[in-house]
């Protein structure tokens, strides 16, 4: 479980990061994470939560939700 694990982090270092994350992800590993970086969601996540004042506003499969952007896009 991690906060924001790209934070801070230089470009070979976030890159290094999203490296392991990938790494731990094709063996099967649960990775839960927070972060406001949409390009870390999208290489990394399968699913996608949305929080506000601890209540779910989203909860969808990434996939999911990047065919109802595109669609709301064309």
């Amino acid at each position: 479980m991690m906060d924001e694990p790209t934070n801070g982090l230089d470009p070979y270092w976030a890159h290094r990061m999203k490296e392991m994350l990938l790494e731990q992800k094709s063996q099967g590993k649960a990775i839960i994470f927070s972060t406001h970086s949409l390009s870390l969601v999208e290489d990394i996540a399968d699913d996608l939560l949305f929080l506000q004042s601890g209540e779910v506003l989203i909860y969808k499969l990434v996939s999911e939700l990047r065919k109802s952007f595109v669609k709301h896009m064309n």
